[in-house]
């Protein structure tokens, strides 16, 4: 993701889903007054199979961090689907490709 030149930050960590079972994410943090378009997410997960490509990536404003400026995954696992997010895109396998989320 950060060769794609719009990324600050990422963190991909697992979360629980609905049913229970745990999905690969990202949360990620764009440098000021960019975007991050699908396009990039597909280019930049490419070399990933399937199962290794974050089922959802979230556009957040921040990233919790330990003191020596690692994303605390932990918090973000325990967090589960961010609320600050403003962006959400989510993986479709059939196309191998992502696609943006309406946010609720």
């Amino acid at each position: 993701l950060y060769k794609t030149g719009q990324v600050s930050l990422a963190a991909a960590y697992g979360i629980d889903n609905s049913e229970g079972e745990t999905m690969l994410v990202a949360s990620v943090v764009l440098l000021d007054g960019c975007s991050l378009p699908s396009a990039s997410l597909d280019e930049a997960f490419a070399p990933l199979s399937a199962a290794q490509r974050p089922a959802q990536v979230y556009l957040v404003e921040t990233l919790p961090m330990s003191e020596g400026f690692r994303p605390l995954k932990e918090v973000l696992r325990a967090r589960g689907v961010p609320t600050d997010m403003n962006c959400t895109y989510g993986y479709d396998p059939s196309s191998a490709r992502y696609r943006r989320l309406e946010l609720k």
